[in-house]
């Protein structure tokens, strides 16, 4: 699923602004819903950015190399928030607190 980062921002209040107008998104896993009942909404762009909304932030995260193939890592700019994609299952960490926040997370 394409779509338009204009419909982006609309759908998810985001503070984030594209360089590009012509930028597309691309749908990589849709809403999670964690152990919690946090839903996030999860993008990444051409560039394999992620750009997750947690706690009414969203956050750009770039994919970093994992130890394990079948694992996804993805990093906020600061560090603090590591979002792993495993196959069954997702996790967002805290890295500075070195503490999970969410661990349970599944496609909706």
């Amino acid at each position: 699923m394409k779509m338009s980062a204009s419909i982006l921002i609309s759908l998810i209040g985001l503070g984030y602004t594209v360089s590009s107008s012509s930028a597309e998104l691309h749908k990589l896993e849709g809403m999670k819903l964690c152990e919690t009942g946090v839903v996030k909404l999860l993008w990444r762009d051409k560039d394999k950015r992620l750009l997750m909304k947690y706690d009414n932030k969203v956050y750009v995260m770039t994919e970093k190399p994992a130890v394990e193939k079948r694992v996804r890592r993805f990093e906020s700019p600061t560090g603090n928030l590591l979002y792993l994609h495993l196959p069954e299952k997702a996790m967002l960490l805290d890295q500075a607190k070195m503490q999970p926040i969410y661990t349970e997370c599944r496609g909706v």
